[in-house]
């Protein structure tokens, strides 16, 4: 095999180019201010919590902090990057994975939000970004209350039961061995 003549600039850059592009981070500041704690913003900031107490469930508990502020993070990101805040009628949930529950969570807030449109218009993407980082700032004023890491889930899973609007809420909960045919068909899985 021919010596490679290329500088070690040349042959470093040539090697960053076949990886595979990095995940996107957002740098997502929270809003400590009282713009979207006004009653008039309550029924969709109230929507976007119940997303995320219904996610709180169908992990029976297991959702963190860490997890709740990348979603919230995340969505707002790619809200501000053109994603539309409905969720398309073909596009499927994602499966709910313990310990990775982002995607879900990000879908569920959108499905939400479909729903509360259909009933009372759009609203504006400035404004959804600004619940969300509304939002990310409960999650920091919230980590006294039983810890960072669960801080937030916590208050919001006893606020929702406490003010009754978890009896709207309806899960349905997949059983292991439904849960494993699905996950064992998938591409990753060996064959023997």
């Amino acid at each position: 095999m021919p010596k490679d003549h290329r500088s070690r600039y040349l042959k470093r850059k040539a090697k960053l180019a076949q990886r595979p592009a990095a995940i996107k981070v957002y740098h997502i500041k929270p809003f400590s201010g009282e713009t979207y704690q006004a009653a008039e913003w309550a029924p969709l900031v109230s929507e976007t919590e119940l997303a995320v107490y219904e996610t709180i469930l169908l992990t029976k508990g297991e959702l963190t902090n860490a997890v709740v502020k990348a979603a919230l993070t995340e969505l707002a990101g790619r809200l501000q990057d053109g994603l539309p805040p409905t969720v398309p009628d073909d596009q499927d949930p994602p499966v709910v994975v313990i310990g990775n529950e982002t995607d879900f969570l990000v879908w569920n807030i959108r499905m939400h939000w479909t729903s509360y449109f259909e009933e009372n218009g759009p609203v504006a993407v400035e404004d959804l970004v600004g619940i969300l980082r509304t939002l990310l700032y409960s999650i920091k004023a919230h980590q006294w209350n039983t810890g960072a890491s669960l801080g937030y889930v916590a208050f919001l899973k006893h606020f929702m039961e406490d003010s009754g609007l978890a009896k709207n809420v309806r899960i349905q909960h997949v059983s292991e061995q439904e849960r494993k045919p699905r996950l064992w068909n998938r591409s990753w899985s060996r064959s023997e």
